[in-house]
């Protein structure tokens, strides 16, 4: 297989992200690859018209406080991989993690997971599970913990 041109590491800034952030950050230095890690700010709450705090700003915040942490997230990032990229995006996680592959052009997507099984599975659901459904390249999960924790 040809080295990957692009990575994309989804990271939500918890420490289950973290594995899949650092072995996304080692295939993009084994490969000579661009990296951008991305953030989706899940603010689907607001799309619902019947909650209305007029004069009320609440979405900005949210957004600046995203920036800010994957700016901090993008710097960690830096110290191994100096020219890496940072994408925040608005929506549904999964939605927007295969789109942001799209946009970057990205030839692997890397995800963590929580390892869920069961019950938990179905009532949590799955961000990765999604994006490897649905996903036009690659996707390597990562398992945050040990398994079926």
């Amino acid at each position: 297989m040809l080295p990957f041109r692009h990575v994309l590491v989804a990271t939500d800034f918890s420490t289950n992200a973290a594995p899949a952030v650092d072995l996304a950050v080692e295939i993009a230095r084994g490969s000579d690859a661009a990296l951008t890690l991305v953030h989706v700010a899940d603010v689907a709450a607001y799309a619902y018209s019947s909650v209305s705090m007029a004069g009320v700003d609440l979405l900005t915040p949210m957004l600046d406080a995203a920036q800010g942490e994957l700016a901090k997230a993008l710097a960690a990032v830096h110290t191994r991989l100096p020219d890496a990229k940072a994408m925040l995006r608005q929506g549904v996680a999964a939605d927007e993690l295969v789109q942001a592959a799209r946009v970057a052009g990205a030839d692997l997507v890397v995800v963590g997971t929580h390892g869920r099984t069961g019950m938990a599975h179905l009532v949590v659901g799955s961000v990765a599970e999604k994006v490897v459904r649905n996903a036009p390249v690659p996707v390597l999960t990562v398992r945050s913990g040990p398994r079926g924790s």
